[in-house]
């Protein structure tokens, strides 16, 4: 029973590896589920063995993805409370992943326009990473490492969306200066934790 559960376990990574390069090659609509198959090296009725459509596919990589970010986050949150630390998960997202990674996720958030499914489980998982984040920023807060009054909440909301953008310019330049360009991102959110930049932050933001 284990070894076919191991088993069943590979061939689902492997297709979601399969999906993945042929959903940056071709562009989610372009991509065929045989096209999967190919890349996986199976036939496609084996491939709807384990996963009927491309949309289940994409759910499949996107809980993926979100099993690898809970897992960072736990790690995260049994480490001192460290700035450094941080930046270094920022560093291995934007610096460290394959460009293609960028595609694939830019690929997701455009299904998620128009895949109700897909809008959910997207936005859950932001929330979770939103919060596992903004906890992180209170324990720095509460440890000294940033102002008092600091609003962990606001400043993750202005610092995300420059790592949004940032992702988003890797995934369709590939002549970014993601290492520049981060830098400057990083410089932000440290002087955002000191407590530097407040006028940006001291409104609530209309939704």
């Amino acid at each position: 029973m284990a070894d076919e559960r191991n088993s069943a376990d590979r061939r689902r990574t492997a297709i979601l590896d399969a999906a993945e390069l042929s959903f940056v090659r071709r562009g989610f609509h372009r991509t065929t589920m045989q096209n999967v198959a190919t890349e996986a090296g199976m036939s496609p009725g084996n491939l709807y063995r384990y996963f009927p459509s491309k949309e289940a596919i994409v759910e499949g990589l996107t809980e993926r993805e979100r099993a690898k970010y809970m897992a960072d986050f736990e790690a995260l949150e049994h480490a001192p409370p460290s700035i450094a630390l941080l930046e270094e998960i920022a560093r291995g997202y934007l610096l460290h992943e394959p460009r293609a990674k960028k595609i694939m996720d830019l690929e997701i958030w455009a299904e998620s326009t128009r895949n109700p499914a897909l809008t959910t489980l997207c936005q859950s998982v932001q929330r979770e990473v939103d919060n596992h984040l903004v906890r992180y920023l209170e324990r720095l807060r509460d440890s000294g490492l940033a102002a008092p009054d600091v609003d962990p909440r606001r400043v993750l909301d202005m610092v995300s969306l420059m790592v949004d953008g940032l992702a988003l310019r890797v995934a369709t330049d590939p002549e970014c200066d993601t290492e520049a360009r981060l830098a400057m991102v990083l410089m932000v959110f440290r002087a955002a934790l000191a407590g530097g930049i407040r006028s940006c932050l001291s409104e609530k933001v209309s939704a």
